[in-house]
């Protein structure tokens, strides 16, 4: 009787310890996630307050605000300008578009315009100045 217990002692407790390292697992991947969202949401404010500062009457002339990469949280120009935007090629307007998850479309101009559009860069007429 004693042995039968410790048996059913011992397989209860193993299946404890299963169900722990179980729900261990699962809280991991429930914190990646949580990180993995929180560096975007952290992006996505970061690139909406650099939108609104480039839009601001008073913004640089040629100097922007950065903007961020939606899965690293990292800058993706160091230093952008808006002539180094009118410079850019192809290639490295989709690279920027794609790190925004900006799905880059048509040509050269239309992609650099999809950039400058991310950027908050685009002219903005004021009436009534």
């Amino acid at each position: 009787m004693a042995e039968d217990n410790n048996t059913r002692f011992t397989h209860t407790d193993s299946q404890l310890v299963e169900l722990r390292t179980l729900m261990e697992f699962r809280f991991q991947g429930v914190d990646r996630h949580f990180a993995v969202q929180n560096i975007r949401m952290d992006a996505l404010h970061k690139n909406a307050m650099s939108r609104l500062d480039n839009r601001l009457p008073g913004a640089s002339s040629d100097d922007l605000e950065p903007l961020f990469n939606l899965k690293t949280g990292r800058k993706i120009q160091e230093k952008p300008t808006r002539s180094a935007l009118d410079r850019m090629r192809s290639a490295a307007l989709e690279n920027y578009l794609r790190a925004l998850e900006i799905i880059p479309e048509g040509s050269e101009d239309e992609k650099r315009d999809q950039l400058k559009q991310a950027y908050g860069a685009r002219a903005i007429l004021y009436f009534g100045s």
